[in-house]
């Protein structure tokens, strides 16, 4: 039995030893050039590897009033700046649509205002007319205290309208954004 292991340990040794023999007998490709240097005496400079990020000591954050979509960047990243001049342009179809809608809802109140203030000039004539057929006896208190109510109620429509026209154009105003 230990004959058989002596065997077997020495067949073991002899193929370790010959496969690298017989691998490079088979290997017929050339054999691989290899660049040699002389040693010099050369100096070492020191680097550093970092990561980070740089940035200038005078740096602006650009803001937009306004949300939209990028139409044109017309300055190149680290480009130099002038105050005023243009940097990029927005989209401006929804802008110019919501202008036009706040201009629309101002002359539709002004519309509004222009009516209100004929129905108060009707209530005051026919408010003269019911005061002169009292002031004969041909109407009673009760209507002629109706027409009154009338035209004290137009009034304060009228005034109404004309609160929500000023609101309406401040934020016309506060919307509008010189363009160019």
């Amino acid at each position: 039995m230990r004959m058989r292991r002596v065997s077997v340990a020495t067949l073991i040794i002899i193929v370790a030893g010959t496969v690298p023999v017989i691998q490079r007998l088979l290997q017929h490709g050339e054999p691989q050039l290899v660049d040699i240097e002389h040693p010099q005496l050369l100096v070492i400079r020191p680097s550093v590897i970092a990561s980070g990020r740089l940035s200038h000591a005078r740096t602006v954050q650009l803001t937009a009033e306004v949300i939209g979509r990028v139409q044109a960047v017309h300055v190149i990243e680290g480009q130099a700046v002038a105050r005023g001049e243009l940097v990029l342009e927005i989209e401006d179809d929804a802008l110019v649509s919501e202008v036009e809608q706040s201009q629309a809802a101002v002359r539709l109140q002004r519309v509004d205002i222009e009516r209100k203030q004929m129905r108060i000039r009707y209530l005051q004539s026919q408010q003269a007319r019911e005061e002169s057929l009292y002031d004969n006896g041909l109407l009673d208190e009760a209507a002629l205290e109706a027409i009154t109510h009338q035209l004290s109620m137009a009034e304060v429509d009228l005034e109404s309208s004309l609160e929500l026209l000023a609101q309406k154009e401040a934020a016309l105003n506060k919307g509008i954004i010189p363009i160019g």
